[in-house]
């Protein structure tokens, strides 16, 4: 949920606190019995959710089909990194930010992937895991 709320530019924070707090009471659960993360293992990291309109996940040879087309990721009007001018890479860095102000101050348990603070690209190859071999 964080990720598509991050998107809209007209909303203000208590609207965005009551958004968060509604959808656990809408779920049944109280906030100890909820895990929240905006990134998880799956190769997409908070790099690339700020990075990428659409999924380029053509390092693997799958074609492009493999990983979610779902990523409610937005650029920051500026697709990948070449071309991003320095405006595009600051407001990539906030949103990063704000991403990780949202996990860590959100009721539940946050679930952080190990070295998403450092801002690191997946060259764009989901489940880097299982199929993907990644060559300079």
């Amino acid at each position: 949920m964080s990720r598509s709320i991050n998107r809209q530019h007209n909303q203000d924070a208590s609207e965005t606190s009551h958004r968060c707090f509604t959808e656990i009471l809408a779920l049944g659960r109280r906030p100890d019995q909820c895990i929240n993360f905006v990134v998880a293992h799956d190769g997409f990291t908070l790099h690339d959710l700020c990075a990428y309109n659409t999924k380029h996940n053509d390092a693997n040879g799958e074609g492009n089909r493999d990983g979610s087309n779902d990523n409610f990721s937005w650029n920051c009007g500026a697709e990948g990194s070449d071309g991003a001018d320095d405006g595009v890479l600051a407001l990539r860095r906030r949103q990063m930010r704000n991403f990780m102000v949202a996990l860590l101050m959100s009721q539940g348990t946050p679930m952080v992937l190990a070295g998403a603070f450092l801002q690191l690209p997946s060259r764009l190859c989901l489940h880097t895991g299982m199929s993907c071999s990644l060559r300079p």
